[in-house]
């Protein structure tokens, strides 16, 4: 009935607006908390800071370089395998004509190259985002000891208290 279908659309619209609600919400709570971390951690120590800070910066580079590099044989193979489907789309619905001119070993061979190319193009894509994603961790864990090493240093020397450097790696580590 009609009562039934405006109840439907009525809970299909409230669901979608507390999805986005809830969405937005959590993104400016995220957004609070890295801006309150990046105060906080300059003002404990600001050279500590610039390398953590550095370090994020240079990873979402490198994550966005390998992403884009996946993406572009992400769509060499999407095309090649539209390719593929063609040519059995092709083969299949023009079965007369392939059988006449008796090239069901060549269309199948066609078929074939299509497929291996889609595969290596899959292939080259998650290489790519397994190196872009090792070399972000990398640099991040690198960016923790390094930041650790010279803020123990800091402590040794007097210019940084113990608690200090723990607020310092809880606050800049933690944070989501």
């Amino acid at each position: 009935t009609i009562g039934e279908l405006l109840t439907l659309l009525s809970d299909d619209a409230q669901s979608v607006e507390s999805a986005f609600t809830e969405a937005k919400t959590s993104q400016l709570r995220f957004i609070g908390q890295f801006l309150s971390s990046i105060f906080v951690s300059f003002t404990i120590n600001w050279t500590l800071a610039t390398v953590t800070f550095a370090s994020i910066i240079c990873s979402s580079g490198l994550m966005k370089l390998f992403r884009q590099i996946s993406l572009v044989y992400m769509n060499k193979k999407f095309s090649s395998m539209s390719k593929s489907v063609t040519i059995a789309d092709e083969s299949l619905s023009n079965s007369r004509v392939v059988f006449s001119f008796n090239r069901q070993k060549r269309d199948a061979e066609r078929y074939d190259d299509q497929v291996n190319e889609a595969c290596e193009f899959d292939k080259k894509a998650r290489i790519s985002n397994g190196v872009g994603f090792s070399l972000a961790y990398l640099l991040n864990w690198s960016a923790v000891i390094f930041s650790l090493n010279i803020g123990s240093y800091f402590v040794l020397k007097g210019k940084m208290t113990v608690g200090e450097l723990f607020s310092f790696t809880r606050i800049s580590f933690e944070t989501p």
